[in-house]
């Protein structure tokens, strides 16, 4: 299922929005398109509109074609197989397995991100922003930007694109974690500006229902050649089939009063403090969050930070705070489209009344004689008074969140 959000001029005191779902089938999605197009130009009396924010999750019929408006360079390089877009063996490099939006769709500030899954060596999975419309049809040549894997399980390379030049290396990505078949990983870029072009790539891995970043690089591209226009979000693959794609988002960050997805909640960092304490930020993953999304607390907004489509920040005041209870944490998109999400629970608590208990400890497990590192705690009840032992001596402890603390150990303690 796709969604897509369009963006109009205001005129007079009117403003006209609409929400379309594409067909899968060509010829009725272009006659989609021509009609909204249409009625949106004789309601505003302005251009045809460019669109917005767009949630692909992938989720129709199996398929030799992409369907839902996306071009395919080559048609043979990916498939919908099991509700995913599935990388198939071509021999065709990554410049022709192009799969973009149309040039309607082209948006300057932009945020893509795709979801992917190895099924063997990594290979050259790939994501694209600001794809130029006036080369993208070109065989064996486009213009963009792209975030890919560089056949490696613990590299990827951030990089424009010129024409039919091989791309040229922004920045390197050295992953934290390993690539493998078992994990789900996402690809995330994003570009801003013009002169310079700010981008900012991440790899990212998802652990329960948080994305955990693994990789970043920002770059600001201020070339002679850099991609200084609006343009077209894509995905692309070199020769190999060892990867699927899921759950392509595209957020226009420049964009207001578009068609929005229903947001999902998914967990909050941290989930409980002690009365009495001063305002803090929280986190809050899910999905289905755009630069309009607003965090609320008790049905009421909060200041509201855009991370990603998975995460957002919330400053939490000092009154919020200041008796026990049980609060109310949902995420709010305004129309059109949009919605309230179900709402996850952040507990203010009595301090001193819970006592502390771990969850999980990161690293887990190291080899005897390694060098001193930073133990990461995980768990509940925590406060600036918490300390972590170690075999029942105190070490040098850092309160990051009533849920997480850092202590050091020493070379000694193993």
């Amino acid at each position: 299922m796709l969604y897509q959000g369009s963006k109009h001029q205001k005129t007079g005191s009117h403003m006209t929005r609409f929400r379309a779902q594409l067909d899968r089938r060509g010829g009725h999605a272009a006659s989609c398109r021509f009609w909204v197009a249409l009625v949106a130009l004789l309601l505003t009396g302005t251009t045809t509109p460019a669109f917005a924010h767009l949630t692909d999750n992938f989720d129709r019929a199996d398929n030799a074609a992409v369907g839902n408006g996306w071009i395919e360079k080559n048609a043979a390089a990916f498939t919908i197989a099991g509700n995913r877009a599935s990388k198939q063996t071509v021999g065709t490099g990554y410049r022709d397995n192009l799969v973009y939006r149309p040039a309607s769709e082209d948006v300057l500030n932009v945020e893509a991100a795709v979801e992917a899954q190895f099924t063997g060596a990594p290979g050259y999975a790939q994501i694209g922003v600001r794809v130029q419309s006036a080369t993208v049809a070109t065989a064996d040549a486009f213009d963009g930007y792209l975030l890919y894997i560089n056949n490696s399980n613990t590299q990827a390379i951030l990089g424009r694109q010129n024409g039919t030049a091989f791309v040229t290396t922004l920045a390197t990505l050295d992953l934290t974690t390993t690539l493998n078949t078992t994990d789900r990983f996402r690809l995330r870029l994003a570009a801003r500006g013009t002169n310079p072009v700010q981008l900012d790539a991440f790899v990212e891995r998802l652990n329960g229902a948080i994305w955990q970043e693994i990789g970043q690089a920002s770059v600001n591209d201020a070339a002679a050649n850099r991609i200084a226009t609006a343009g077209s979000v894509a995905f692309s693959g070199y020769t190999e089939n060892t990867y699927v794609f899921d759950n392509f988002t595209r957020v226009d960050l420049g964009a207001t009063g578009t068609t929005n997805p229903a947001p999902t909640t998914a967990a909050l960092s941290p989930t409980q403090a002690n009365a009495g304490e001063t305002g803090l930020t929280l986190v809050v993953y899910g999905s289905g969050f755009t630069t309009d999304s607003i965090v609320r607390w008790e049905g009421t907004n909060r200041t509201t930070t855009y991370i990603s489509p998975s995460e957002l920040e919330a400053a939490i005041t000092t009154a919020d705070l200041a008796t026990p209870a049980a609060r109310a944490v949902t995420v709010f998109n305004p129309t059109p489209g949009g919605g309230t999400s179900a709402a996850q629970t952040f507990t203010v608590i009595n301090p001193g009344t819970a006592p502390p208990a771990i969850t999980s400890l990161s690293p887990s497990n190291v080899n005897a004689g390694a060098a001193a590192f930073t133990l990461t705690v995980n768990g509940t009840g925590f406060n600036s008074s918490s300390v972590v032992r170690w075999n029942g001596g105190n070490r040098t402890t850092t309160f990051v969140s009533t849920t997480q603390l850092t202590a050091a150990i020493t070379a000694a303690d193993v």
